[in-house]
C-alpha cells in the first residue's frame, strides 16, 4: 500500500513575512517605478509616498487579512473600537510605514556607501540600485525587527506591572 505524502505546513510568521515582502515590493514597483515620484532627485517625496501607500495597505488590507487568517493584530475586534481609536490606528500604520521606509532608505544608502568604498568607485555612484525585490526584503526585515522590539517592550511593561501589583 502506498503511504500518503505528508505535507509540511509553513509557519504563519513565514507566510506573513512573504506577504509583506511581496506587498512592499509591489508598492515599490508601482509607486517607485510607475509614477513620477521615482524620477525626482528629491527622495523625501518618494519616502513619504511609499510609506503612506504601504501604511494604508497595511491598515486597510494586510491588517484585516492577518487578523482573519492567523489572529495577528490587536486583541480587540475592529468593530468594537471607538472612532478615535480607529483613527489613531490608521495614523500609526501610516507613520510606521513612513518610518520603515526611512530605515530601508538608510540601508540602501549604507550599502551603496560601503560598496563604493570597497569597489573604489567614484563618490555618489549607484552600485546597489533600489529595486522591488531588495526593497521588499529589507522592508520586511525592518518590519520584523520592529515587531520583535515591540514584543520585547510589551514583555518588559508586563513585568513592570506585575512587580507593582505585589
Amino acid at each position: 500500500m502506498i503511504e500518503p505524502i505528508k505535507q509540511k505546513k509553513i509557519s504563519p510568521s513565514v507566510v506573513v513575512f512573504l506577504i509583506r515582502w511581496w506587498t512592499a515590493g509591489a508598492v515599490m514597483y508601482f509607486i517607485g517605478w510607475g509614477t513620477a515620484l521615482g524620477q525626482y532627485d528629491n527622495s523625501i517625496d518618494l519616502i513619504f509616498g511609499l510609506g503612506t501607500v504601504y501604511g494604508l495597505i497595511q491598515s486597510y488590507i494586510l491588517g484585516p487579512v492577518f487578523k482573519m487568517l492567523y489572529n495577528i493584530g490587536p486583541v480587540k475586534d475592529y468593530k468594537e473600537l471607538s472612532y478615535g481609536r480607529k483613527f489613531l490606528w490608521r495614523v500609526s500604520d501610516v507613520s510606521l510605514g513612513i518610518v520603515t521606509v526611512v530605515f530601508v532608505y538608510a540601508i540602501f544608502v549604507l550599502l551603496n556607501t560601503v560598496a563604493v568604498a570597497l569597489l573604489e568607485k567614484e563618490a555618489g555612484a549607484l552600485v546597489v540600485p533600489v529595486e522591488p525585490i531588495l526593497f521588499g526584503f529589507f522592508f520586511s526585515l525592518v518590519t520584523l525587527l520592529f515587531t520583535v522590539i515591540g514584543k520585547q517592550i510589551g514583555k518588559i511593561k508586563q513585568n513592570i506591572r506585575g512587580r507593582e501589583d505585589i
